[in-house]
């Protein structure tokens, strides 16, 4: 029986055969060439200043100061301003009527006030000044966004905290005026101003 013989020269020739698709697998690719870089952006409104923000809407460039939170994402305050709900929107004219029935509000509930104020002293003049103050300032609130059509924001906010203010200080002369300054109860007035200053701004927030 004939032994075969294997020659050292072709083990060696296939050792590196076999090695050679594995040295190729683990050659790394080479890193891909880039493109340009994108251009530099500067706010619309500062132009002075470099930004990567863009608004939501319009698409226009816009730094931190600029940009203001939606539901939707980034916009700038030009878009927020388009878009902000109507039922913030009032007209010259919705300021005029809100101002005079406001007013007219004011004066009857200081004078509802005054009038209980009248009847009780002391401590339980306090304690009807907190309870009064959170009713009828709700109450004047109410008047002032009704007589603009419906209408909140700070504006009428404002006018709404006027009319509590202006209210009360014309009940308060008149009775000064009338009946003498001992007359006016002037803690509970102050008590009752502040808390319903406060809450007629808050039903228009």
């Amino acid at each position: 029986m004939t032994e075969r013989t294997t020659d050292p020269a072709d083990v060696s020739t296939s050792a590196s055969d076999a090695r050679e698709p594995q040295q190729h697998a683990a050659t790394p690719a080479a890193p891909s060439v880039g493109g340009a870089e994108p251009p530099v952006l500067h706010c619309t409104w500062h132009p002075d200043r470099e930004t990567v923000l863009r608004c939501a809407r319009c698409d226009r460039p816009m730094c931190t100061d600029c940009a203001r939170r939606h539901p939707v994402g980034l916009r700038c305050k030009e878009c927020i301003k388009e878009t902000r709900s109507p039922l913030y929107k009032v007209e010259p004219r919705g300021y005029v009527l809100s101002a005079v029935a406001g007013a007219a509000a004011g004066v009857a509930a200081a004078t509802v006030a005054q009038m209980a104020f009248a009847l009780i002293g002391g401590f339980f003049q306090l304690f009807l000044a907190f309870i009064l103050g959170s009713s009828l300032g709700t109450g004047i609130g109410d008047v002032v966004g009704r007589a603009a059509g419906r209408k909140r924001g700070r504006g009428l906010m404002v006018v709404a905290g006027g009319a509590v203010i202006v209210g009360t200080a014309i009940v308060a002369v008149v009775t000064w005026q009338f009946a003498g300054l001992s007359r006016v109860p002037l803690l509970g007035l102050i008590v009752y101003t502040v808390l319903a200053t406060s809450a007629a701004a808050a039903r228009l927030r």
